[in-house]
């Protein structure tokens, strides 16, 4: 597997929203870029670069009521194309976790794939660009699992100029920085000469677009550890590292609601596996009694985003083990109030 060296040159923001809702992203990435990869898939051939959404980790994103799978609006993600010049053909789509291969996407089991799109072509200049890709659905579709793993993918041709941005471990450099033997969460899938390609430790950019409201586990990182922006949300943020002490931090988004008041819950008993949906809270409930009432409150900015630092880095809590966060938005003026998806963090 090889990465090529980024290309900043342009980038385009392309959208066509099915409605009046603002989007919000659920996304597991660091802020920062280390290259464009295939990862592993020859030029010459076609497949998907997916990125794992695990059960362990988040339950509930889209989800508008207990029982039913989560609303995907759309995608968003960057295709880095070497020659600007011409389009370059991709999809997008939601892949099946493998029930004989837990944690691996089902290559056979699509639970929704875009039909082809093309990036723009840009006559006017040359070189290579970076576009930034905002496809969203006519209709949204209720794929997401509510309870089980699932895989977001984009499609690409089979071109040497079409590659997808990616962030790597790095113990030096630019990255992400997970403790050792966090699980794996980007596969390539080679759809020409059939082949499932694992890259440890990496993270794509591509995030899942849905109007319910978002929270992002994260970690507040040793200074000395950290390969990008701080509080880190890729992997690191998701696995944390006992031995650094790294702190918990989360991240609320909820464009449609700024001003808003965001109250995090914290629980330490595992994710209900049978979600409720409370009278009067849009939404469902996937954390599991007794939680940690009111535990931290903050207020989403203008773009109705908020990041808190929960425990910081250097604490001296001997183990956190495993918890889940859930977070209720609730309006100031109206007392209109929902629920965002559920994370876990775990420093095992």
């Amino acid at each position: 597997m090889r990465t090529s060296t980024l290309i900043f040159a342009a980038s385009v923001s392309l959208a066509a929203f099915a409605n009046a809702q603002s989007l919000n992203e659920y996304r597991l990435w660091p802020d920062t870029v280390s290259g464009a990869t295939r990862v592993g898939i020859p030029a010459t051939e076609a497949g998907d670069v997916t990125q794992r959404f695990d059960q362990g980790m988040v339950r509930g994103v889209g989800g508008y009521m207990a029982g039913t799978p989560g609303r995907l609006n759309g995608w968003r993600c960057t295709i880095q194309d070497t020659d600007r010049t011409t389009g370059e053909l991709f999809s997008l789509a939601v892949i099946a976790d493998d029930p004989a291969n837990p944690g691996q996407p089902d290559p056979t089991n699509d639970l929704i794939r875009t039909g082809n799109v093309s990036t723009p072509s840009d006559t006017m200049n040359t070189g290579g660009v970076a576009w930034l890709m905002t496809i969203t659905l006519t209709t949204p579709a209720d794929v997401l699992p509510a309870t089980g793993s699932y895989h977001l993918a984009i499609g690409l041709s089979a071109s040497a100029e079409q590659s997808m941005w990616i962030c790597t471990y790095s113990g030096t450099g630019n990255g992400d920085n997970p403790r050792a033997g966090a699980p794996n969460l980007t596969y390539g899938i080679n759809r020409t000469t059939p082949a499932l390609i694992a890259a440890p430790s990496w993270t794509s950019r591509i995030y899942a677009l849905t109007e319910n409201p978002t929270l992002v586990g994260g970690a507040d990182i040793d200074p000395a550890a950290q390969r990008g922006p701080n509080p880190s949300f890729g992997v690191a943020g998701v696995f944390l590292d006992r031995m650094r002490g790294d702190g918990i931090a989360i991240r609320v988004r909820d464009a449609n609601s700024p001003g808003a008041i965001a109250t995090t819950f914290i629980g330490f008993l595992g994710f209900n596996p049978s979600p409720i949906s409370l009278v009067g809270i849009a939404g469902e409930i996937h954390l599991t009694a007794p939680l940690v009432p009111d535990a931290f409150s903050t207020t989403l900015d203008a773009n109705g985003d908020a990041t808190q630092i929960l425990l910081p880095f250097g604490h001296t809590v001997p183990a956190l083990g495993s918890l889940q966060l859930q977070t209720v938005v609730s309006d100031p003026v109206t007392g209109a109030a929902k629920l965002t998806n559920a994370v876990e963090l775990n420093d095992a």
